[in-house]
């Protein structure tokens, strides 16, 4: 479809839609959004053009653009109810939760009352911390679609004691009937419901039922890998580490200019699950530090870069010249909202991208999360991570993703010591004082105690981490595999124990 549509001028809407989601289904979201965006130059006025334009830019994860390019589609437009309710989705995943409030009151007003508008109200309402309205429109949602997985989801983790067992049940029922009406089950609403059965099960204590759960809920993840051609590969992350060990063979010098008045940075990396929302917000207690969160712009950044470089238009990073670097780290800044005296970007895949973060940033510090393999496994096993994460439903991808995922980390701290740290997640839950005031010096931030107590009333972090890290450290989570270790022992087979 691709070269067929290739073959000619794309100046038409109908083509360029075509082509854009052509190459959408390839993984070149970048060129479909350049195509879509020359012909919205051309025709400025165009919703649909706008429309299209956005949805490719979110899936970019361009949220800047998708958002202009939305609000472009709304003032072509006369919005409905329903416009509004895709624009706070949209906002929602660019985590800007001002705008999130703003667009459903608008949709409230335009007399949304769908299943999409209440399980965004209780999404919203379980970032802002405010359970019983989370648990009020998770009901809503239910009532309108009993089939929507993300609503079961919210439904069962907020869920009191008292009310989990007939969840549970309701739950079970909804997955194993065939409506007579109404809407079929997906099998993406069919993976989230197996995910929070397995939840309740866990809560349960019900081990054996909650591992069964977990392995359809998990093969039907690897099922869509398996269609879409996008199983983990170790071979190709193999060579993906030879190739950095290759290109940073020393650390880059300290040459480059870093970004002015943009402020200091703080890099958290690891395996997802193995504490670094937990790191952030430690941080973010301390005087002068602002928290970014998942920050996209480092890949974003790399991306270009690698294309760059594909292209010959920039060199490979040890011939980067100072002004290079640079121009680099500028992107980054052009592409990070957050501003501040230190910020910190907690994106734990950024553990591949170490060495170009040494380069980009010499003053910038990178504080790399250890945590035992069992239990990151786990718990990266029992929630439904996105497809591009395509090891985390697979347990020997798993653990080789796992095991690679400590090379890399070794590797970057034997090359600067000074600049990256390692912290151990027991270290922190077990020992806080003595672990956060090592932490504190490393990143050059005057410590006190308050950083360790959680609250309430602190800002959202847009993670599965959400709900724990509002509460004081506790070692509690610990040691969960070894429930596990007797019914899931697929999962623990192939790591090291520690």
């Amino acid at each position: 479809a691709v070269a067929l549509l290739r073959s000619g001028p794309v100046t038409q809407r109908k083509t360029a839609v075509l082509l854009a989601h052509a190459l959408g289904q390839t993984g070149a979201w970048d060129t479909a959004v350049s195509y879509l965006r020359q012909l919205c130059e051309r025709r400025p006025g165009d919703a649909e053009l706008a429309q299209q334009l956005s949805m490719a830019a979110a899936r970019l994860r361009d949220y800047p653009l998708a958002i202009a390019a939305y609000e472009n589609y709304l003032a072509a437009t006369s919005p409905e109810a329903l416009d509004h309710v895709r624009f706070a989705d949209l906002c929602l995943l660019a985590r800007d939760v001002d705008r999130t409030v703003e667009q459903l009151a608008l949709a409230g007003d335009a007399g949304a009352d769908g299943a999409e508008y209440y399980l965004l109200c209780a999404r919203l309402a379980r970032l802002r911390g405010d359970d019983t309205a989370a648990r009020a429109a998770c009901r809503k949602s239910l009532q309108r679609n009993p089939r929507q997985g993300p609503a079961w989801g919210i439904a069962v983790e907020l869920a009191s004691n008292d009310e989990l067992l007939s969840l549970r049940e309701s739950l079970e029922q909804q997955l194993a009937s065939v409506p007579a009406q109404g809407p079929a089950l997906s099998e993406y609403d069919r993976q989230l419901m197996s995910y929070a059965l397995a939840d309740a099960a866990d809560r349960c204590d019900e081990v054996s039922a909650a591992a069964d759960a977990l392995r359809l809920a998990n093969g039907l993840q690897m099922a869509d890998l398996e269609k879409s051609g996008k199983r983990y590969q170790p071979q190709l992350e193999e060579a993906r580490f030879a190739r950095a060990q290759q290109r940073f063979a020393v650390a880059p010098s300290k040459t480059a200019v870093e970004g002015g008045d943009a402020g200091r940075l703080v890099f958290i990396v690891g395996m997802p699950r193995s504490g670094t929302t937990l790191v952030e917000r430690v941080l973010a207690r301390l005087q002068g530090v602002v928290a970014g969160g998942e920050n996209d712009a480092l890949g974003f950044v790399i991306s270009q870069y690698e294309r760059d470089l594909a292209s010959g238009q920039l060199p490979a990073p040890q011939d980067l010249h100072p002004q290079q670097w640079a121009a680099l780290a500028q992107r980054y800044w052009s592409l990070t909202v957050t501003k501040g005296p230190v910020v910190t970007d907690k994106m734990p895949h950024n553990y591949l991208h170490v060495g170009m973060i040494l380069g980009m940033f010499p003053d910038a510090r990178v504080v790399q999360m250890r945590r035992d393999a069992r239990d990151t496994a786990l718990s990266i096993y029992s929630r439904p991570f996105p497809l591009d994460h395509n090891y985390a439903c697979d347990p020997q991808a798993l653990s080789h993703a796992w095991q690679l995922a400590q090379r890399y980390m070794d590797y970057w701290r034997s090359l600067d010591e000074s600049r990256v740290m390692d912290l151990d997640f027991s270290d922190l839950v077990t020992e806080p004082v003595a672990a956060s005031q090592r932490l504190a010096e490393f990143c050059g931030l005057p410590w006190h105690e308050g950083c360790l107590q959680g609250s309430e009333e602190e800002g959202p972090s847009f993670t599965f981490s959400e709900r724990q890290v509002r509460r004081p450290i506790s070692p509690d989570n610990q040691g969960r595999w070894i429930r596990y270790q007797s019914v899931l022992p697929e999962l623990f087979s192939a790591l090291p124990d520690g």
